[in-house]
């Protein structure tokens, strides 16, 4: 659920820390695990074999930042990448 579209979204480190949260948050619902238990989220991802959801994002970043690289010059996308303003915006 977090990673569809991830793509083009701008993580910021709250943003991160967000995530990785929820993320977490869902792993103790599912695996019926309470804060009383004493059991530290890193445990939790070692016994569930999961990576930090931020870290997925970004590879999934870097793939498709590289599909676009690998693109032909005439696609919208490429062009977009690739654009570089002129001239200066107006004051105010």
């Amino acid at each position: 659920m977090f990673t569809y579209g991830s793509e083009s979204l701008t993580l910021t480190k709250h943003v991160e820390n967000w995530l990785d949260a929820c993320d977490n948050r869902w792993l103790r619902r599912i695996m019926r695990i309470t804060y009383d238990d004493r059991i530290t989220n890193e445990t939790i991802k070692q016994r569930t074999q999961q990576v930090p959801v931020s870290n997925r994002i970004r590879q999934m970043r870097l793939k498709w930042f590289g599909h676009v690289l690998r693109m032909k010059d005439d696609r919208l996308i490429k062009s977009v990448h690739q654009w570089c303003s002129t001239g200066k915006r107006s004051r105010g």
